[in-house]
């Protein structure tokens, strides 16, 4: 079975790429390109209107208005309803975008269009990140509210290729997308989420995330040298050898990975492992 979906896997990973790296919109033939630009701007004005409807209440109501939250509304309701409409909102206009771009013929106020339309498609990004700032604001942050706010980032520097190539046909934006997801994916990973979460909670409003105190114990490695700075690993009295009658749920979360760093070996080493390990493995001897 493991030998099957690899054999899938490397067959549709290499089909896909290549077909999505041989439709390029500068080599695109004739025959592609020819749908009348009149209905691209005729479906597509529609749109533009209603979207600078839209952004002009989110300009004056969520940026102008000072982040106020609607009647009957929370916090978290709010950014989680909000967050995901517009998310999926702007999915939606980045395949509007690139299918005008490879299917209609070139015309200048088709490209009028397209421009004010993207930039309607910033300002719903930019609604979704105040949301979520508002989120993060009030309930701290996590993992998952740091990747969200990590994808809008790099949806908007997508956004920005689609914009470019509305302009420039011989742009490659299919290269442009991958180095992007790349850098943007390796990025992320090696700026220590979970360092950069606790570092956060912890500056911003140290008594008030002390509810979400086992949330810390629960993310990674990278975690444990903000935790030792801070004093917390010693303000909770950890020690390796604690009874099990006295473990709680974040001591547990501790010994396992002063476990993982012990029944660690070259194969499957890891810096951050080794690192909390270390710090963790000190207190022995305090």
């Amino acid at each position: 079975w493991m030998c099957l979906l690899l054999f899938v896997g490397i067959i549709a990973s290499y089909g896909l790429l290549a077909y999505l790296a041989d439709g390029q919109i500068a080599d695109a033939d004739a025959d592609k390109k020819r749908w009348e630009p009149v209905v691209g701007i005729s479906f597509l004005s529609v749109l533009t209107v209603l979207y600078l409807l839209f952004s002009t209440i989110q300009v004056s109501y969520l940026f102008v208005g000072g982040f106020q939250l609607p009647e009957g509304y929370s916090y978290s309701s709010y950014a989680r309803e909000g967050f995901f409409q517009l998310l999926v909102v702007c999915l939606i206009n980045l395949v509007i975008i690139l299918l005008c771009i490879s299917r209609f013929r070139e015309h200048r106020i088709l490209k009028g269009v397209l421009t004010v339309f993207s930039c309607c498609t910033y300002i719903m990004i930019a609604s979704s990140a105040m949301r979520m700032m508002l989120y993060v604001g009030m309930h701290h942050l996590t993992f998952l509210r740091l990747l969200v706010l990590w994808a809008l980032v790099l949806l908007t520097v997508l956004l920005t290729g689609c914009i470019v190539t509305i302009y420039k046909n011989n742009f490659p934006l299919f290269q442009f997308a991958m180095v992007t997801v790349t850098v943007f994916y390796i990025g992320f990973s090696l700026a220590r989420p979970d360092y950069q979460i606790v570092k956060y909670n912890l500056a911003h409003d140290r008594e008030a995330v002390s509810s979400d105190f086992w949330y810390w114990f629960k993310l990674s490695s990278d975690a444990i040298p903000v935790l030792e700075a801070e004093g917390v690993l010693e303000e909770m009295g950890w020690q390796p050898d604690m009874p099990d009658g006295e473990k709680t749920y974040e001591v547990r979360m501790l010994q396992r990975k002063l476990d993982a760093y012990r029944e660690m070996g070259i194969r499957d080493f890891n810096y951050s492992c080794y690192r909390a390990g270390k710090i963790l493995e000190s207190y022995e001897t305090r």
